[in-house]
Parts: structure tokens; C-alpha cells; sequence
């Protein structure tokens, strides 16, 4: 039937006529399907209510309402933003919430009183989990500053993500502000008071020096403690330094727990230090700004917690980023211990460059692959550049003869002695084409696979015993160490000077400390 049929043609082209047939539950199933695609509200909001939600129909009655009706884009945003907190897959659900963010901002822009407010609320939150702090705080001073709040409840969670706000961004001048503007209605919930809890625990106040103070380092804290080596970590937001003390909470319990003791996670304003912003790469960060706040650290290693890049350890000082598991934590306090990796390093890494001079590490020595001569002779000079030499026993081949020629030998010993100590081939030098012209291998102590490969893997037993015999032996430097060499890539020797002596005062070894002050490790 034509729908010429249905509708006079005097009023044909009128929107008014459908929608005084809607309002009237008047119409039928033709009317109404040609007025919702003419983007008739009346007909609109009446299908989106006959419509299951969630529908591909839902949505697209929604998206046409919520062009032009606040409450309409408030409500389909926060459908998305409900949608992507179910999704795990990290990545569409960022897809899922760049949705809810247009049509918070939407229904922002259409101006209706209460979405508006809740919408920058919602919104003001979203920007602060994309970290995009400066958003956030901007809604939520336009939330305080343009529209009176309902309820207490309310008043607090704006103050709370502004605080959250200003530590992230590094104004703890407004956090403090803040503080005592709120210092009541916090008081009286207990998100308030978590919150006034960890910004004393975290040291989110503590005012970082203007001018260098330099403090001798042999009256540190940890210097002198049970525990060979010692680690203060930072982070710039206090979501960081949640999940960094939570990580501290979960490595009491790891293997390498008594080998280092973990201060309290510390605030750090983002505005000292400048690090690089890609998940592409490893964390790498201006390390010369750390003497604004190297007096005020007792440890001999630090760290940060940044949101992405990949985690490493540079000499004394160590990166994660937010989505690290207490795998990767374990994996890279190995490092500052003396662990080197077991999967394939960079191809120009120093240690692959040529046989190793004098043991570097723990689990890896880097040899020759093929010698000449005596059998005994040559076991005897290998054992003395190997750490682990005096738990491979005498029965343990350490040389394999090639076949067919004469007094030629090759390192390594056979997978059938895979349950003892030996020299088994590590793949830390796969990726240097100079180990491959020079003929040498990395080595390692054990067959089998460890932390040190594979994150999933366990630290092994055969590893804690060699770390519990020389604890110090092959300690990354202090973080002073850093500093200096930072600084004297900037030019400043007289500073980088400065701070090799406080690294050397961390060696109790003389012969160490000598090195380190001349600038070795």
C-alpha cells in the first residue's frame, strides 16, 4: 500500500502530522517506519523504547536521538563506556571508550542541565584513566565553577579526581590548596581518607629541592643493611605508586626477596624528571635530573614507574612501565643484582663485542667457542673466567672434541649433564654478527630455560646459590654512577666528578671503589 494512500497530501511533507499520530498511538508500523527515517523525534524516541537495548536498532535510534537530545547522548555514551569495561582485549575497549568520550562530549555540547553535569563528570573521569590529566582537571573546575552540586557524595568525587589531577600533573601546591579547602567533607568518607592516607604514605607534599644539596653517601640509609643491595622506586601518579606497592607486596615473596630491601613507593612530580612516551621502546629517561632529588634517597638503586615503554635496568637505576607483572619486576631486579639476560641482546651490545676480559655477571660468560691444545690445560684457563666454576664438577665435560681433528675442541658441555652445573649455550649473543665473525657464544650455568629468558619461568635454585655466595660480586652500580655519566655526556665534569665519588663510597670492595671513581664498572 502506498503510504501516499495514508498520509493527506496537504500534510504529506509535515512532520507535526506524525507526530501528533505517534503522540496519539495512533500510526501504523509504515507511518512510523517513514517517520524515523526522516529523523522524526516523536517517532524516534517512541521506537528506541520498543527497541531492545544493546540492538543494532537500539543503536541506530540512539545515535539519531543523541545528535540533537542531550539526555539521549549521555545515555548512549554511558552504554559504551558500560560495553567497554566488560571487554578484556585492552585495546578494544580503548576503541569501545573513544566512543563514550564523543557522545559524553556530545551531550556536554547540547547543553542539557543534569547529563551535562554528569557527562563531565563521566567524561572528566575518562580523561583521567587516558591520562590526560589537564582534561580532566579543566571538566572538573567547569563541574565546581558552573553548576550547583546535588549531594555531598558528589562534591567529594569531583575533589578527589581534581587532587588525583594536580599529582599527576606535578602542582602540589594546588593538591595542597586542596587539602585544606576539602580537609572536612574528606574526612567524613572513607575515599576521602584513603585518599588524605596515601598522599602521606607516597610523600606526595615533600618539597623537592631548588638548589642541589648533596648528602655523603656512606651515611645513607641502606648502605650498611643486611640486604646486598637496596632499591627506592618512584612514580608521578598515585595510581603508580598503588601498583608499585602492590608489586613490593607480591616480591616478599619471591626467591630474590632477601637479596634487596624495597623502601616505600615515592611520589615523584613529573615536572623533575623527562622520559621518552613510546610503547615501541625502552623506557629512557634524562637521567641528569635525578640529582634534584638524590638527597633525599637512601638506597643505592632507584626506579620509575612510567605508563609504557619497556622495562629495563640501566646501570643503577631501573624502568617499568604500568602494565608490568610481578614477573617482569623479579626479571629486572636480577639485573641490578647481576644477572644478565639469557634470550638475545641488542646486536652492538658491549658484552658481545669480543670474549669477555674478566667475569661480567652471575649467569653469563662470553668465550670462544673453539680452542686449541691440551684438554686439561684449556679446562683449567676456562674455569678461571667462569663464576660458577667451583660447582662444575670434575667429571662434567666442559670440552667436546670435533670430530675428525686433532687436539680441536668445542665449548660446552653435553645435553646429558643437563642436571648439573656446566657451560651450556645461551642465546644472549644470537643477534651480534661480531660474536658470530669473532666465534664466540654466550655461555650460561644451566640447561634449563629461567627468569632470565622467559619472564613465566622460576629464578633457579642452582642461581640463588651463586648470588647467596658473592652477593656483591656483580652489584649494578649506585645510581650516583648514572648521574655522573649523564652529566658528563652534558659536559658537566666538575658535577659528574662529584658523583662518581658518591658511587664509589657504595663499594666496599677497595679495588671496586677505585674503578668506579675512575669511571669504570
Amino acid at each position: 500500500m502506498s503510504l501516499m494512500v495514508l498520509l493527506p497530501s496537504s500534510s504529506f511533507f509535515l512532520s507535526g502530522y506524525l507526530t501528533q499520530l505517534i503522540a496519539k498511538k495512533s500510526h501504523n508500523e509504515i507511518q512510523l517506519s517513514y517517520a524515523i527515517k526522516q529523523g522524526n523525534l516523536a517517532a524516534l524516541n517512541f521506537s528506541v523504547k520498543q527497541t531492545k537495548l544493546g540492538t543494532t536498532s537500539w543503536l541506530s535510534v540512539m545515535t539519531a536521538l543523541a545528535k540533537t537530545q542531550g539526555e539521549s547522548a549521555y545515555d548512549l555514551a554511558d552504554w559504551y563506556l558500560q560495553q567497554s569495561e566488560r571487554i578484556k582485549n585492552l585495546e578494544e575497549s580503548d576503541t569501545i571508550k573513544s566512543k563514550a568520550i564523543m557522545w559524553f562530549e556530545q551531550a556536554i555540547r547540547l547543553n542539557s542541565s543534569i547529563p551535562q553535569r554528569k557527562a563531565q563528570y563521566a567524561l572528566a573521569q575518562l580523561y583521567f584513566h587516558k591520562n590526560d590529566f589537564l582534561s580532566a582537571q579543566t571538566l572538573t573546575q567547569a563541574i565546581e565553577k558552573n553548576i550547583q552540586l546535588n549531594s555531598a557524595s558528589e562534591t567529594v568525587d569531583i575533589l578527589i579526581l581534581q587532587i588525583e589531577a594536580a599529582i599527576a600533573l606535578g602542582q602540589t601546591d594546588v593538591v595542597s590548596e586542596k587539602l585544606l579547602a576539602g580537609k572536612d567533607i574528606l574526612s567524613k568518607t572513607i575515599s576521602g581518607r584513603l585518599l588524605v592516607d596515601d598522599i602521606e604514605k607516597f610523600n606526595v607534599l615533600f618539597v623537592v629541592p631548588k638548589e642541589k644539596k648533596y648528602v655523603n653517601s656512606d651515611r645513607q640509609k641502606y648502605r650498611n643493611a643486611s640486604c646486598p643491595s637496596s632499591l627506592q622506586l618512584f612514580a608521578t601518579n598515585l595510581k603508580h605508586l598503588r601498583q608499585l606497592e602492590q608489586l613490593q607486596l607480591m616480591f616478599l615473596n619471591e626467591r630474590l626477596a632477601p637479596f634487596i630491601c624495597l623502601a616505600k613507593p615515592r611520589y615523584l612530580p613529573n615536572i623533575v624528571i623527562t622520559c621518552n612516551d613510546s610503547s615501541e621502546s625502552a623506557i629512557q629517561c634524562d637521567e641528569s635530573k635525578w640529582a634534584n632529588v638524590a638527597s633525599s634517597v637512601e638506597s643505592r638503586h632507584i626506579g620509575l614507574m612510567v605508563e609504557k615503554g619497556g622495562a629495563n635496568v640501566h646501570l643503577g637505576m631501573m624502568y617499568l612501565d604500568s602494565d608490568d607483572s610481578i614477573d617482569v619486576f623479579s626479571h629486572e631486579i636480577s639485573h641490578l643484582l647481576g644477572f644478565v639476560d639469557e634470550y638475545p641482546l641488542t646486536k652492538s651490545h658491549e658484552k658481545c663485542l669480543q670474549p669477555q676480559l674478566e667475569p661480567f655477571a652471575h649467569n653469563i660468560v662470553v668465550l670462544k667457542n673453539t680452542y686449541y691444545g691440551d684438554r686439561k690445560k684449556l679446562r683449567q684457563q676456562i674455569l678461571k673466567k667462569t663464576p660458577w666454576a667451583q660447582y662444575i664438577s670434575e667429571e662434567t665435560p666442559i670440552l667436546q672434541q670435533e670430530l675428525g681433528k686433532n687436539k680441536t675442541w668445542r665449548l660446552g658441555s653435553p645435553e646429558s649433564n643437563d642436571e648439573y652445573f656446566g657451560l651450556f649455550i645461551a642465546e644472549s649473543c644470537n643477534n651480534s654478527s661480531v660474536a658470530n665473525q669473532l666465534d664466540i657464544t654466550a655461555y650460561k650455568p644451566v640447561a634449563k630455560q629461567t627468569l632470565l629468558r622467559y619472564f613465566a619461568n622460576d629464578f633457579p635454585e642452582e642461581y640463588l646459590t651463586l648470588l647467596s655466595d658473592q652477593p656483591k660480586k656483580f652489584l649494578m652500580p649506585s645510581f650516583h654512577y648514572n648521574l655522573a655519566l649523564a652529566l658528563y655526556q652534558q659536559g658537566f665534569i666538575i658535577d659528574a666528578k662529584y658523583w662518581l665519588e658518591q658511587a664509589a663510597l657504595w663499594e666496599k670492595d677497595p679495588v671496586r671503589r677505585e674503578i668506579v671513581r675512575q669511571g669504570g664498572i
